[in-house]
């Protein structure tokens, strides 16, 4: 009687360690499946970034873009974002801008596209863009130090083109640009809000 009593428990036991490890198993193999989709992910081949369903903007592929630098950094189904730049000749990047300022009325003079639309950022540096929002932090740009990965020098030194911050929405996008250097940021990026 002792005999099946023991034997019991130590079957109970033996269930009791099984799904133990079972369960550990499974918060290992989550852990480790969202430790890797967080991973920052880079291209030189603007191709590949593309292929790889990387977001691409309107104007996102001009014609003699060359020296692409693309990231991308999704966590799960919780957001993520795209990001690449490049770089142009003179007469390409001044071409490029115009068709940005034309396609977005970026130089209007609308008081409304002034305050709240597009134009409200075009022509100001990147780190004076949270200044401007004047304490309104759901617009605040946060993106910079991951924008670094694709650029020479710190995105705060770049041109504001086109800005779409988050908002009260889920997705914020931006187009920066650096005069001297000619070279182009496009990102996009998106959280479940």
């Amino acid at each position: 009687m002792t005999d099946l009593k023991g034997n019991s428990e130590k079957s109970e036991l033996k269930r009791i360690h099984k799904k133990l490890i079972i369960s550990l198993v499974i918060i290992s193999v989550l852990f480790g499946w969202f430790i890797f989709s967080c991973r920052t992910i880079s291209y030189s081949d603007f191709d590949k970034y593309k292929k790889d369903n990387g977001y691409v903007l309107y104007h996102g592929d001009p014609k003699g873009a060359y020296d692409f630098k693309c990231i991308r950094r999704h966590i799960g189904i919780l957001g993520g974002i795209d990001a690449y730049s490049f770089s142009l000749s003179d007469e390409e990047y001044d071409n490029y801008i115009e068709e940005l300022v034309n396609e977005y009325n970026l130089s209007s003079e609308d008081e409304n596209e002034k305050k709240y639309g597009r134009a409200h950022y075009y022509g100001i540096k990147v780190r004076d863009i949270n200044a401007l929002n004047d304490g309104y932090t759901l617009n605040d740009f946060k993106s910079g130090d991951f924008l670094d990965l694709i650029t020479d020098m710190p995105v705060d030194e770049y041109t504001v083109m086109v800005y779409d911050p988050a908002g009260t929405g889920s997705e914020y996008s931006g187009i920066f640009a650096n005069p001297d250097t000619r070279r182009i940021i496009c990102y996009r990026g998106g959280t479940i809000k």
